[in-house]
């Protein structure tokens, strides 16, 4: 597992951070976490199937809301706390046992 990009803009309803699993299995996200400048715990159940993207926004609604983006809200994970630092900031993905498994510097 590992990849993480993320979207920061102006407003909070474009936020957003993506993950990529790899891997040729699914992974359980349960119990994970985003850490760094956003603070978010996966729910129990939660997961990424291999080789797929999944989507954690600030605000779901307002992500699922912008007709370009075609995200369905209820295939997206959030809302998370904090925000992304467009000047700089790390974000982390943490498994359940608090190991890093990526980390992304926002300042690009």
């Amino acid at each position: 597992m590992r990849t993480l990009r993320f979207n920061s803009s102006a407003t909070d309803a474009e936020e957003f951070i993506e993950i990529y699993n790899r891997t040729d299995s699914q992974v359980d996200l349960s119990g994970w976490k985003l850490g760094g400048g956003v603070q978010y715990t996966f729910p129990a159940g939660a997961s990424i199937p291999a080789r797929a993207y999944r989507v954690i926004a600030k605000n779901k609604a307002a992500l699922a809301s912008i007709p370009s983006y075609m995200l369905d809200q209820a295939e997206l994970y959030g809302d998370y706390a904090g925000e992304l630092d467009n000047g700089h900031g790390i974000v982390k993905l943490l498994d359940a046992s608090s190991a890093t498994v990526d980390a992304v510097d926002t300042d690009g």
